[in-house]
């Protein structure tokens, strides 16, 4: 874990809450949390921000490096069995309408993902959970950010137009954000 920065396991933990990505505890429930790559660095996980996460000492422990993207166990052959699942971009339904929209992380034990929920006004994440392959099998799946906003788009009947212009203007503060080191 040396080339995690102080300030960069912070950044982590804030963002998680001080508390454990997986279960939900945290040092006021008696558990030391640390930070750990959710895709193994033995699987090629980078030490970057979005590859990183907060883990109590017995999930992180527990996991070891089989949580990673490819399902594979370092010197155990072939890839574990995998939905295809992560990577792709998505929109959760409720009644059949529209609810949420994210991102599928990583491929879990036991069919459960990790997802990361994205802003509804500038795409930018906002919280990451586990849920089940049951729940997800009423989600629609896209291969790109674009793709799934387009579908929002459509259903929502929003002008191509209209959202071109606010496709923009996000896109705009994105980088006028980025570039101004937030």
């Amino acid at each position: 874990m040396g080339e995690i920065s102080k300030s960069l396991r912070f950044r982590v933990l804030k963002r998680d809450g001080f508390k454990c990505a997986y279960c939900g505890r945290s040092a006021g429930d008696g558990v030391v949390v640390h930070v750990d790559h959710k895709i193994p660095k033995c699987d090629g996980g980078s030490g970057e921000f979005e590859n990183l996460v907060t883990a109590c000492a017995d999930c992180n422990h527990g996991k070891g490096p089989r949580l990673g993207r490819t399902g594979k166990v370092p010197g155990r052959g072939k890839p574990d069995k995998s939905s295809g699942a992560t990577g792709r971009f998505f929109h959760s339904r409720v009644d059949g309408r529209i609810w949420r929209q994210g991102y599928v992380v990583a491929e879990l034990l036991g069919e459960r993902y990790l997802v990361r929920l994205l802003s509804w006004v500038d795409g930018l994440p906002v919280e990451e959970r586990i849920v089940r392959g049951e729940e997800m099998r009423r989600w629609s799946f896209y291969p790109t950010a674009r793709d799934m906003k387009w579908a929002w788009a459509r259903e929502n009947h929003t002008p191509t137009d209209n959202y071109l212009f606010m496709e923009r203007a996000i896109n705009k503060e994105i980088r006028e954000r980025r570039d101004a080191g937030e």
